[in-house]
């Protein structure tokens, strides 16, 4: 976007060299869990995922020069407020620590920008529902 064909320096150097814990939780299409025997007990090794979203990370991880590991949330939930106000899933397991980053798509509400911060989206959600009405018979014109 806008001729830019590198990443600013200030964001590179922060994640160069670093070793990053990311959230994920298994969603179809975005990411899937290697059911090889492998992977069954090492889920938190990037090549026992596949996706979308782990193939943006693998592929943010060798341009920005970082290591990784995923972290499945242990409710697995993207995140909410509990009855309590606490934070669960991915977003509770930022706060707390367990991880450093989100690994998957994560819907940006007002509710979590208060509390993380996003980065520019990647992808958007273009559903729609469609719902049976009523089928009483409504006067559109009651105003005349």
């Amino acid at each position: 976007l806008g001729g830019q064909a590198n990443s600013p320096p200030a964001f590179i150097n922060k994640l160069s060299g670093r070793h990053i814990k990311m959230s994920i939780v298994p969603e179809a299409p975005l990411a899937y869990k290697n059911q090889s025997e492998e992977c069954q007990s090492q889920y938190s090794k990037p090549e026992c995922w596949y996706g979308f979203c782990p193939e943006i990370n693998a592929k943010l991880a060798e341009e920005l020069n970082f290591t990784y590991e995923y972290v499945e949330p242990a409710d697995n939930k993207y995140g909410g407020r509990n009855a309590s106000g606490d934070w669960n899933g991915m977003i509770g397991d930022i706060l707390s620590g367990v991880s450093d980053m989100t690994g998957t798509a994560l819907a940006i509400n007002i509710e979590r920008s208060q509390v993380i911060s996003f980065s520019f989206p990647f992808t958007e959600d273009t559903s729609k529902a469609i719902v049976l009405g009523s089928t009483e018979s409504q006067n559109h014109f009651f105003f005349l």
